[in-house]
């Protein structure tokens, strides 16, 4: 249980120190897999997009 107590307290600071890791979103704290998951993010919407322009222009050349 004592060892359970320290692994807890260990996980805690280690999370209290890194949390504005999380929220420098940005900023020079940005670590590089966040910017790549950014990045990949962006190309997806962008490709959302797309796929929605040509969804809506098939769903018009078809008819109701």
């Amino acid at each position: 249980m004592a060892s359970t107590l320290a692994q807890i307290q260990a996980w805690k600071k280690t999370v209290i120190e890194g949390v504005g890791l999380l929220f420098a979103k940005g900023k020079g704290g940005a670590s590089d897999s966040a910017i790549a998951d950014d990045a990949r993010l962006a190309k997806l919407y962008e490709k959302i997009g797309e796929l929605t322009v040509e969804r809506d222009f098939f769903r018009k050349r078809s008819g109701p």
